[in-house]
């Protein structure tokens, strides 16, 4: 995605709030260089942030510093805030990806295959996937924002990109998930009064986090 399309809407609010407001697109999304939608090395990629917004910081040497995430985002933030938790004075993360459903993770001996298969073919584009843009967008007009910018990326993920990801939420799951709630406030998004509906993590999240919601 775009960061200038995703966020474009929190980030003038914010702006107008009086926040100053930085944000980027990561290696191969957006405008920012490299193959689309291809995330060779989903470290490097948290080392860019980090470098970027420490950069950013030194214009503002005495401010508080807040992270928000969504979706990659969200698990960017989260390993952000691990490697420098003092930096951070607090994050929100939406709809963040940190857990793989019960029923969507891999057996073992596919996870192996695939990291077999990424040193041979690691952009290819054959990973299975439901439409995300419709999954995360609910309406019309920016679904078709989206997909009529060249800007983001709207194939099959590549087969490395998924192994990365695959590689971060298992780590995210295993050693920051139990700490989450301690260290963020979570943002929690619903469209029925009993119903949380997160990409990613969703009754996990609420379950830990379920302590008197109340109505949203």
């Amino acid at each position: 995605m775009e960061c200038g399309v995703t966020m474009r809407g929190t980030g003038e609010r914010l702006a107008r709030a009086g926040y100053a407001v930085y944000g980027l697109d990561y290696e191969g999304h957006g405008r920012s260089d490299g193959l689309q939608g291809y995330v060779p090395d989903f470290q490097a990629l948290v080392q860019d942030c980090d470098d970027y917004f420490t950069s950013v910081a030194r214009s503002h040497p005495h401010r508080r510093r807040f992270l928000l995430g969504e979706s990659m985002g969200g698990a960017v933030a989260l390993l952000l805030h691990r490697a420098r938790p003092d930096f951070w004075a607090g994050a929100v993360l939406v709809a963040p990806m940190c857990k793989i459903a019960d029923d969507m993770r891999p057996h073992p001996v596919v996870v192996n295959i695939l990291r077999a298969m990424t040193s041979i073919i690691p952009t290819w584009k054959i990973v299975p996937t439901a439409d995300v843009i419709d999954a995360a967008y609910r309406m019309q007009d920016k679904r078709d924002e989206i997909r009529g910018n060249p800007y983001c990326y709207k194939d099959k993920p590549r087969l490395k990109t998924a192994f990365e990801l695959l590689k971060v939420s298992l780590d995210v799951e295993a050693n920051l998930l139990h700490k989450v709630y301690t260290l963020i406030n979570y943002l929690l998004l619903s469209i029925n009064r009993n119903y949380i509906n997160l990409i990613y993590t969703h009754t996990h999240i609420f379950t830990m986090c379920a302590h008197d919601q109340g109505s949203i």
